[in-house]
């Protein structure tokens, strides 16, 4: 059986969903809304589930797809009491959950422990940049002199969270000046800014899917729309050592699936900038067409 947990209305995961119904897969869907109706038992002899009052043998399950939330953040649970009843079942349900995803022999897309390397990107930077590919030369500090020197010296700069939160990638200039005596409060990372073409490359086991990006947008081709401008996404083709770096990549942060953001810079030299463990690809894959959750699926029905 294949175990698919997450909240029902998360887009990749209802296309995992559908995905694997067309395959005729064994699996279950574990929405997380109804956190309040499931609960787990892990013990030396058994392991198992309990769902609307289905039990089921965790020993039994061969793979899992992974996109939660926190449990305690759900509709149900009682977020601003900690000590509430509803709080309490979703905390320790997340905490034997993931304890059960740790150890067991079932392939898993993907292991918390491996996606932890997004939580600094400066971690995962150095380990992107020991496959052989190019990094963007990066400064992450809250010491604005050293800021105005590291823009001084590229001309052109961005900053963006170092931490797994999303955030929306900026230019910075000059009228940002006068914001960094809030640094002190915010180590933020700075990367020289490099012209060129987008491209995000997801790999799914031994399959990998190329996009080319084109944007309006001057830092950030994800919020181009806001911005009064468009970005456009198509099925291309990359140099075959690109694609084996990918597949180290993906090989070395141990992320059976991944997404990969890539810049082709003007004078024809790839960067990497990161890789985004836990992937909605269905954004892509809406965009261009290409089978990306089709080829998930099968991989979690091996």
């Amino acid at each position: 059986m294949i175990l698919l947990w997450g909240p029902i209305t998360d887009q990749p995961l209802e296309k995992i969903s559908s995905e694997l119904k067309k395959l005729k897969a064994d699996f279950i869907v574990l929405n997380q809304f109804d956190i309040l109706d499931m609960d787990i038992s892990l013990t030396r002899d058994e392991a198992f589930l309990i769902y609307k009052n289905e039990k089921i043998d965790l020993t039994k399950i061969k793979s899992v797809y992974l996109r939660p939330f926190i449990s305690t953040q759900m509709p149900d649970v009682d977020e601003e009491n900690p000590q509430s009843e509803s709080y309490l079942h979703a905390q320790k349900f997340d905490d034997l959950m993931y304890s059960w995803i740790e150890s067991t022999n079932a392939l898993v897309i993907n292991l918390p422990s491996a996606m932890s390397s997004n939580s600094s990107k400066p971690y995962q930077t150095e380990l992107i940049r020991s496959t052989g590919i190019k990094v963007p030369t990066s400064l992450v500090t809250t010491d604005a002199d050293e800021v105005k020197k590291f823009h001084k010296k590229h001309g052109e700069i961005i900053y963006k969270s170092i931490s797994g939160v999303r955030s929306i990638v900026s230019k910075f200039t000059k009228n940002d000046y006068s914001r960094l005596d809030k640094l002190v409060w915010c180590p933020t990372q700075f990367q020289e800014y490099l012209t060129g073409t987008d491209w995000r490359v997801h790999v799914v086991g031994d399959k990998i899917f190329p996009c080319r990006i084109e944007t309006t947008a001057s830092a950030d081709y994800r919020y181009a729309s806001k911005q009064g401008g468009e970005t456009r996404i198509y099925p291309d083709e990359i140099p075959k050592n690109i694609e084996k770096i990918c597949f180290e990549i993906s090989k070395k942060l141990n992320l059976p699936v991944v997404g990969i953001d890539l810049r082709l810079t003007d004078d024809g030299t790839w960067y990497c900038f990161e890789a985004n463990p836990s992937p909605g690809f269905t954004y892509y894959e809406g965009n261009t067409g290409l089978p990306i959750g089709n080829a998930i699926a099968t991989l979690l029905n091996l």
